[in-house]
């Protein structure tokens, strides 16, 4: 049997790119806002337009037809381990240093675990929706 792991690291080095996630931490006891960490965690993904994906939960049926839920998913390798509700922040295509305001936030909405036989993750599936544009749309 293949190493999906290592077959997944491949892709990604090819076709992926580096976005930084901010994980949520609890709810602030008093005003019961969100919280996070003040660090970005740098991770390559490979991310998709959800009507492009075949994900059943990111797609939802209504009367004018069908819609995304979710603005995109990100695949991450299986040692990331996002949650709902970590922002990905996602740098245009300069380097980031160089204009650090220039940036997309999203929030995940849904994580879903990708198994092989025997139920080790492989990778991560993650459904996001924007949040907020930080500078000029990328």
């Amino acid at each position: 049997m293949p190493d999906l792991r290592r077959s997944f690291r491949r892709i990604q080095r090819q076709y992926g790119h580096n976005v930084y996630l901010q994980r949520r931490l609890s709810d602030d006891p008093v005003t019961h806002l969100p919280r996070y960490e003040n660090k970005l965690t740098s991770y390559t993904v490979r991310n998709m337009h959800p009507s492009s994906v075949g994900l059943s939960r990111t797609l939802q049926e209504v009367k004018e037809g069908l819609i995304a839920n979710v603005d995109v998913v990100y695949w991450f390798q299986w040692d990331a381990n996002p949650m709902q509700g970590d922002h990905i922040r996602e740098y245009g295509p300069q380097d980031p240093r160089a204009t650090p305001n220039n940036y997309l936030e999203f929030e995940i909405d849904y994580r879903h675990p990708l198994r092989r036989k025997g139920g080790r993750i492989e990778y991560w599936a993650c459904g996001a929706t924007k949040t907020s544009e930080i500078g000029d749309e990328l």
